[in-house]
């Protein structure tokens, strides 16, 4: 699986990160509780669940390669890529819900601090949060805002998000 940075100018000087592993299907007892946590990235796929060949994987990182554009190429060590602390998918769920239901206000400033264009408030949704990051959807857009330092606990992530601010 390759993530690519948006670079609209020149695909090729985007950074980029390849995660290279084995992808299995999630077991049947998990399903639910993943398909949740997918639909609250990608809101529009809610009905993906009714088709019968429909699957959810999980990918088993084998090695990572980071490419950051010309002459930035080199392997990341597995154990730098995955943390010794990673949340459940119920503190994920949790923190997801939260921000979007009782803090959407905040969202909103933490992109005009950074000087993102908000055509929509609406659309403004936080879709992902990491010990090291969080990520923010807004119009047709994504932005990652990395933490000063990293998060070890639910606590701390609470910190890491308000000093963003």
């Amino acid at each position: 699986m390759t993530i690519v940075a948006p670079n609209r100018i020149n695909i090729q000087n985007s950074a980029r990160l390849t995660l290279i592993g084995d992808a299995t299907i999630v077991p049947q007892e998990e399903f639910d509780n993943t398909f949740k946590i997918y639909t609250t990235r990608f809101p529009s796929s809610s009905k993906y669940k009714e088709f019968h060949d429909f699957n959810i994987y999980r990918l088993s990182i084998v090695k990572i390669r980071f490419i950051g554009g010309f002459g930035k190429i080199f392997w990341v060590p597995r154990e730098d890529y995955l943390s010794n602390y990673k949340l459940s998918r119920s503190e994920f769920l949790e923190v997801i819900e939260h921000m979007n239901t009782d803090h959407h206000d905040f969202l909103v400033k933490l992109l005009k601090r950074y000087k993102f264009t908000i055509n929509s408030l609406e659309t403004v949704r936080l879709v992902h949060v990491q010990r090291k990051f969080l990520t923010i959807q807004y119009d047709s857009d994504v932005q990652v805002l990395e933490f000063q330092t990293e998060a070890s606990t639910i606590d701390e992530l609470r910190e890491r998000i308000i000093q963003l601010l």
